[in-house]
């Protein structure tokens, strides 16, 4: 009778055990997805507060004035700028302002290039392109179509 308790004993030691070390080996695979996963999140969180993004938009001022607005909404300041030579397209006549490359913009700030339409535009709307260097990237670009 004694043999049989200590054989029970034994028994539920090594299946506690065994189960322990089951499981503790399912924890610590997930804890290293978690810290995976951690690591990830921080890396993009740099490279997001390392990133400027620019983009643009028209403003109508009157009947043939338009302003083209472009902004930098990203947390980082964009150096650089380029963006399409607006001045080439057809039905555009005057432009002001243009300082292209422009050195820099901090953010939240914004460049204002005023232009004109000829009284026989038919373009409805325009393609630009910007491209600018971070502190993450130096060739970003990002294509844009606005309407007039």
């Amino acid at each position: 009778m004694e043999w049989v308790s200590l054989i029970i004993s034994i028994f539920a030691l090594l299946l506690s055990a065994l189960i322990f070390i089951k499981y503790d080996k399912k924890i610590k695979e997930q804890n290293i997805i978690i810290n995976q996963y951690r690591l990830q999140q921080i890396e993009e969180e740099k490279q997001k507060n390392k990133s400027a993004k620019i983009s643009g938009s028209i403003v109508r001022e009157s009947i043939r004035d338009r302003k083209l607005v472009i902004t930098n909404e990203g947390p980082a300041t964009a150096r650089n700028i380029c963006i399409t030579d607006i001045r080439s397209i057809r039905g555009i006549n005057q432009t002001g302002g243009w300082v292209f490359p422009y050195g820099f913009l901090k953010p939240g700030g914004n460049i204002e290039v005023p232009f004109m339409l000829s009284d026989d535009y038919v373009i409805e709307k325009i393609e630009l392109k910007y491209t600018w260097e971070d502190e993450y990237r130096k060739d970003n670009f990002y294509e844009q179509t606005l309407q007039l």
